[in-house]
């Protein structure tokens, strides 16, 4: 989801990444789409658990 949340403007900036739950929005909308996706509980739980708060 990086390149989707990271878009580049024309001015050479990226978007802004919003939060989503107090953590950036490519966090969490990759963990939906591993859900999404149908991975196992214990693949999504553990890329939750590598996007943690720091």
């Amino acid at each position: 989801m990086k390149p989707f949340v990271f878009q580049w403007q024309p001015d050479g900036s990226s978007l802004k990444e919003y939060t989503i739950a107090g953590q950036g929005a490519h966090h969490v909308i990759s963990i939906a789409e591993s859900m999404y996706r149908s991975l196992l509980p214990d693949v999504v739980v553990a890329q939750a658990c590598a996007h943690g708060p720091e």
